[in-house]
């Protein structure tokens, strides 16, 4: 959200983030690490450096953050005990958690860094 509420400024440092959404720099790093390596953000060196976001914040969706961040998503986890679990394959807990699932990112995947940014939503 920092980046693409400064994406038409100069790039904006760790320390800047920190500061203003009191977040941990170490926590930081490692969320912008995530970030360069999905081609999200790019970085700038230097005494003017910091970081930019790789795209406009309206080609970046909410659910690919939240995937990226949180996982994908997919009901991998057994309500149940898996391993002792004759149903695990059609289990109507594990395809009722699947289908919520898929809804929850089709929405979230509505929404762009942009919205979001401008406050609000589709």
């Amino acid at each position: 959200m920092e980046l693409a509420n400064h994406s038409d400024e100069s790039p904006v440092t760790v320390g800047e983030i920190s500061k203003r959404q009191n977040i941990s720099v170490k926590y930081l790093e490692q969320l912008i690490h995530l970030l360069k390596k999905e081609q999200l953000i790019t970085s700038i060196r230097g005494a003017r450096g910091g970081h930019l976001l790789a795209k406009q914040p309206a080609e970046i969706s909410f659910g690919r953050i939240i995937r990226l961040m949180e996982g994908q998503g997919d009901s991998d986890e057994c309500f149940c005990h898996k391993e002792k679990c004759t149903m695990v394959d059609y289990c109507p807990l594990n395809l009722a958690w699947q289908k919520a699932l898929d809804a929850f990112f089709l929405e979230l995947d509505a929404v762009s860094i942009a919205d979001l940014s401008k406050g609000c939503c589709k």
